[in-house]
């Protein structure tokens, strides 16, 4: 099981629920500054883990997101 974390957002698409499909091209969030981040430099930090039993995504092994979303993109052709 895997958890996709989103951070520093302004705010998610109206209607977006835990455990809804999407596809590409879909707004799921608005990207922003939020948090700790610089109010000048809006951006989005996305961070994939897997997540053990408890399915805590803290607890979870942090994978590098880049391989992955490019071995997902492959599949897609």
């Amino acid at each position: 099981v895997y958890c996709y974390y989103y951070a520093h957002l302004d705010g998610y698409a109206k209607g977006l629920q835990e455990g809804m499909r999407v596809e590409r091209g879909d707004v799921i969030a608005f990207v922003g500054s939020t948090g700790d981040a610089d109010a000048r430099a809006p951006h989005l930090h996305f961070e994939i883990h897997e997540l053990g039993p408890e399915k805590q995504w803290w607890q979870g092994k942090a994978l590098n997101p880049y391989p992955v979303l490019v071995d997902a993109l492959k599949r897609t052709r």
